[in-house]
């Protein structure tokens, strides 16, 4: 998550050093903003149901917290391995469902469908938000469009008033909302979404290997076996 933020910090000051000595008279147009900024998160509220807005902010928390390492999960799995019950819930969805099922005494053959299940209900979640944020990021660009659209149409309607005197001004400050809208599609939106996509594609790997490693337990293999399997997959 830190390289998301440097990332994104070096980039505004790459952008702030190009920038001219007026910058901050042109580019802080408040009109801009609200119809870029403001009509996106309008358009998430409308156009995303409330339960993936919430996974949005549940997977920005994630990916600030998590702190799942293979030695962590390497532990765990093998604390199964030995009596199917752990100590202390894991930071693995998958792990804790098959621990709970296991407690409750589940028919073993129904485990092996049902925490395939929620792997795949895992992963979708993931890969629902990354389309949710792709989806989003092309609307910030005709939201800009729009907005220098309605300052073109104010600018030339007050030409008969005021002629051409501050028409390079009036445009750049209509042309802002293009700029907020680029930034902030392909600034943000864009880059997050790839860093989602990213981590999904890890904490995939990562779920593939427990699933496995859970199914070889629920089926009582040889816990030296079981126990070689993870520490190779660790490695």
């Amino acid at each position: 998550m830190y390289k998301l933020i440097l990332g994104t910090v070096l980039m505004m000051v790459c952008i702030a050093f190009t920038a001219q000595e007026d910058f901050l008279r042109l580019f802080l147009n408040t009109h801009a903003i609200a119809i870029v900024f403001g009509g996106t998160i309008a358009i998430l509220i409308a156009s995303t149901p409330k339960k993936s807005i919430r996974k949005i902010f549940k997977l920005l928390k994630e990916l600030a917290t998590d702190k799942t390492t293979n030695a962590s999960l390497q532990s765990e799995l093998s604390e199964l391995t030995k009596r199917k019950k752990l100590s202390s819930p894991s930071s693995n969805i998958l792990i804790n469902y098959a621990a709970s099922l296991w407690d409750d005494g589940v028919e073993p053959n129904l485990i092996n469908i049902l925490i395939d299940q929620k792997r795949v209900e895992i992963l979708d979640e993931y890969h629902n938000i990354v389309a949710v944020l792709k989806n989003l990021a092309k609307y910030p660009p005709a939201l800009g469009m729009t907005g220098t659209v309605v300052g073109l149409v104010s600018m030339f309607s007050k030409l008969n008033e005021s002629g051409t005197e501050n028409i390079g001004f009036s445009l750049a400050l209509a042309l802002t909302a293009t700029f907020y809208g680029l930034l902030l599609s392909n600034g943000f939106i864009l880059p997050f979404a790839d860093h989602c996509q990213i981590y999904t594609r890890q904490r995939e790997q990562q779920l593939d290997q427990v699933y496995q490693t859970l199914i070889m337990i629920n089926a009582e293999i040889a816990e030296s076996i079981i126990e070689k399997e993870v520490s190779s997959r660790a490695a």
